[in-house]
Order: structure tokens, then sequence, then C-alpha cells
């Protein structure tokens, strides 16, 4: 029969006892079990989903905030941008991107302004992917390459010049 591994106690992997850890995102509190030898957290299906959404939810949050600091820095360098895709679908349902989840954010300024909003981004906190490969990839593309937020892995920002690529029939 199949017990579960908080039920036990017991890491799975070397069999040493689990201690109960109770921390809390943002007002929420959740428990987990942790092996002492580093082998990983354990807890029950709905807490861990409870830990995603609540995570989940933090991070749409925090991407709205850089992304509503990153157009006002860009406003007042004089820079005309705005807002595409889901960034500007989650703009129209609230302050936060919590209605529409959503990995970055796209910005379209135009081509004249790339250098200096370039400089505005890493002014904010940003950094430009260090990947050559991708930059190859995107030579020519309608954005450029995307700019991280080393404060919270995986949130993305990118700049785009054109909304279609120049070959595409539409564009």
């Amino acid at each position: 029969a199949r017990v579960a591994v908080a039920a036990r106690k017991v890491c799975p992997r070397c069999a040493t006892g689990l201690l109960r850890m109770h921390d809390r995102i943002r007002q929420t509190p959740y428990e987990y079990f942790r092996c002492t030898q580093g082998h990983g957290l354990f807890m029950g299906f709905a807490a861990f989903l409870r830990a995603r959404t609540m995570l989940a939810d933090y991070r749409m949050q925090r991407l709205a905030r850089r992304a509503q600091e990153t157009v006002v820095a860009l406003r007042e360098a004089g820079i005309p941008v705005l807002l595409l895709k889901g960034a500007a679908v989650g703009a129209m349902f609230g302050p936060t991107f919590r209605s529409r989840p959503m990995k970055d954010v796209d910005l379209l300024i135009t081509e004249s302004d790339v250098t200096r909003a370039q400089e505005c981004l890493r002014a904010t906190g940003w950094q430009e992917m260090d990947d050559p490969a991708l930059r190859d990839l995107l030579q020519g593309h309608q954005h450029l390459t995307p700019f991280v937020d080393p404060t919270l892995e995986g949130l993305r920002l990118e700049l785009h010049t054109r909304l279609l690529p120049r070959e595409n029939t539409f564009a």
C-alpha cells in the first residue's frame, strides 16, 4: 500500500527523519516537511497547489509592479511606450496581472529609441540576457534580446520595435 511521505515522516531517499516546517507566503501559512540531509521538501498535494498558486499570484503582482516602474521610467525619459499582448490585456483588468498570468511583459518602442530604452531598463534594474545565440536568432526580428529581473527568477521584459516581423504579410 502507498503511504504518503509526510505520514511516514522519513525521507524516501535516505530514510532519515523529516523536519516539520512552517512558512507563509504573504499572510497565508502552509506546512511542509524537509529532509535533514538536503534531499528536498515534501508536502501534501493540496498544500503544494496552495503554495504554487500563492507564488504565481506573487509573481504576477511583482511583474505588474516592475512593468509599471519601467513604463514610468521610459516615459520620464521621453520615450513613448505601449503595452502589448498579455500585459495590455492584464492592465485592463486591474493594477496587477493576477487575472491574466504571463511569463513576460512586451513593450513597443520606436526603433530610434532602442539605445535609450535599453539604458533606461538597465537603470531600473533589468539585465539583458547574455545569450549570443539568442541575440543572433533575434537579429532583424520584431523584438530585441529579452531583459530579466535578477531579483525574481523568470521575470522577463521584451522590447519590440514592430508589431510583426517585416516579412509578415500583415506588417
